[in-house]
């Protein structure tokens, strides 16, 4: 696999873990694995009708009252499962980010300030504003087009209208 695209896919895997909470990519994988683990063990003793007869037969005995309650519990599992899953997705899609189906950025932030400054370097040395263009897209990888777009928007990049303060 490439470096460059295995160390991105990497950094975008962690900036995901931090996003939904953990501190860094360790600390996420290792709650998703908890997560994981949890659900796997409690399905375990489910699996066959005869591995939920072991697992009742181990339970302390039951009165009348408490038998009924689970027995209704049981009949009407259905419902329970989908209200739980329910809330689990309502939870979900509070905290998590929504989804962005569109194309990833050409540039990442940095590296697009990083463009518009060369821009501008490359206009205060004299070079035509077509040609300072043409060199920030070679130069980061992209084309021409995106550092046009990124040309009519660097206000939102960098807060202002003018030449940047930032030397090169």
């Amino acid at each position: 696999m490439n470096e460059k695209y295995r160390e991105r896919l990497i950094a975008a895997v962690e900036k995901s873990m931090k996003t939904v909470g953990a501190n860094d990519y360790t600390s996420g994988m290792e709650q998703a694995r908890k997560l994981i683990a949890f659900f796997y063990q409690g399905m375990e003793h489910l699996k066959t009708p005869d591995d939920l007869r072991a697992l009742l037969d181990m339970c302390s005995p039951m009165s009348k009252r408490e038998e009924a309650i689970y027995l209704l519990l049981a009949q009407n599992l259905h419902p329970v499962i989908r209200l739980g899953l329910n809330s689990l997705a309502k939870r979900a899609s509070s905290n998590l980010p929504a989804f962005n189906p569109g194309r990833p950025p050409a540039l990442t932030e940095k590296e697009t300030r990083e463009a518009l400054d060369y821009v501008w370097y490359a206009i205060r040395r004299g070079y035509s504003m077509q040609v300072a263009k043409l060199r920030a897209a070679q130069k980061y990888g992209c084309s021409l087009r995106t550092i046009n777009r990124l040309w009519v928007r660097r206000r939102d990049f960098t807060g202002e209208a003018s030449e940047p303060t930032i030397a090169l």
